[in-house]
Order: structure tokens, then C-alpha cells, then sequence
């Protein structure tokens, strides 16, 4: 009962911030961080202590952004990677560039062709979703002015690319 009501509170507050990010009115709130602590605690809370997570500085640099939307949408992506793709996931911080790759069998063509819609994730055979986890990795990169990108790499799995190189400093 207390996992149902978890996973409902969960989905609640999802719709919610889904709604938030549909409206004009949400702020950043700007700071300098280093890229690559920050998503090695992105990964760990997207991971929620699963095994097959693993993450690489190959150049960490200092950002300006809105260090919890920065969470999100790793921490979304990673979380996707498990719930819908396959172990090992790999996330690769280089420069203001962050890569989650998992190694499942790819996103569908519907969300590389149309991007991800509220509840359409097309996920098929590997359970259930209902598409809010990239839709709000999404708008949030969309509030923080980065790009996010989805692929299908040539040697399998599915990617997600984050570019925050609009926000390094000094590099």
C-alpha cells in the first residue's frame, strides 16, 4: 500500500511540474558549479541505488545553471536508461557536454522523429511509462536554454545528449 501511494504521490507531482513547465513563468536560478560533481550526484539519484550505472569525467568544467533542473534531467535520463533500455548505462561528462547511454535496444522512431510526448513513451515490451520523465528532462533543458538531444548510436543502445557549453565559464 505505501509503495502504491509512493509511486501515485510520484506521478502527482510529475503532472504537476509538467504543468509548471508549460507555463511562461518559470525562473532559473543561475549559480557556478562543477559539471562533473553535480552529475555524478544526478546519476546516483536517477540510479536509486540500482547497480550498472557508471560515470566519466573525461573534461569537467565550471557551469553556470540552475544546478536542480540539472539534476532533473540527468536524473531522469539515467532512471529512463534503466526502466526502459538495458545495463550498463554509462553517463560521460566532457567539456559542458553530458552523454546517458544505455544499452537496450534504442528509442523509438515515434521520439526520434517527434521528440517525447506526455504519456506516449513507447516503451513496449519493457513495462509501463507514460512518457513524463523526458518530456520534463525536456522542458527543463528548454527553461535553461541547452540542448537535448535523442539518438540511436551505431553500436547499439539508446543516448541522450545534454549541451550546457552555452553555460561553461572559462573553458
Amino acid at each position: 500500500m505505501r509503495e502504491s501511494a509512493a509511486r501515485l504521490r510520484a506521478l502527482v507531482d510529475d503532472v504537476i511540474e509538467v504543468a509548471r513547465l508549460d507555463g511562461a513563468g518559470e525562473q532559473v536560478a543561475a549559480e557556478q558549479c562543477e559539471l562533473g560533481a553535480l552529475v555524478r550526484r544526478s546519476a546516483a539519484a536517477g540510479a536509486a541505488g540500482a547497480d550498472g550505472v557508471s560515470v566519466d569525467v573525461v573534461r569537467d568544467v565550471a557551469v553556470v545553471t540552475d544546478p536542480r533542473r540539472v539534476e532533473r534531467i540527468v536524473a531522469n535520463l539515467v532512471s529512463n536508461a534503466l526502466r526502459h533500455g538495458a545495463a550498463p548505462v554509462t553517463v560521460e561528462v566532457d567539456g559542458g557536454v553530458v552523454r546517458v547511454r544505455d544499452s537496450g535496444g534504442g528509442f523509438p522512431e515515434s521520439l526520434l522523429s517527434g521528440g517525447p510526448q506526455r504519456f506516449r513513451s513507447g516503451c513496449g515490451e519493457k513495462g509501463v511509462g507514460l512518457g513524463l520523465g523526458l518530456t520534463i528532462a525536456q522542458g527543463q533543458a528548454q527553461v535553461l536554454g541547452a540542448g537535448l538531444r535523442f539518438g540511436n548510436p551505431a553500436g547499439g543502445g539508446a543516448e541522450a545528449v545534454l549541451d550546457l557549453r552555452s553555460a561553461v565559464t572559462g573553458d
